[in-house]
């Protein structure tokens, strides 16, 4: 996490698990067409939508707590 802190929890934990599970040598036994390479970049794409909302909700709801904290005091 120091070497890249821009990365979110789901990209450290893809990274880990790539060095973890030995990914490259699976990848290169058995992805051995470039369609395999297009459907991976397809999913992927697919999938960085997820992220996205994941962060949105993360901050609504922090709004949410600030605005219910503001509230509570200006009721005192």
């Amino acid at each position: 996490m120091w070497n890249q802190p821009q990365l979110t929890l789901l990209n450290h934990n893809a990274l880990a698990m790539f060095f973890r599970n030995n990914t490259q040598a699976f990848m290169a036994a058995k992805f051995t067409e470039p369609a395999d390479y297009q459907f991976l970049c397809q999913l992927a794409r697919d999938a960085s939508g997820d992220e996205r909302q994941r962060r949105k909700e993360l901050v609504e709801f922090c709004d949410k707590q600030q605005q219910e904290k503001t509230a509570q005091k200006e009721k005192l």
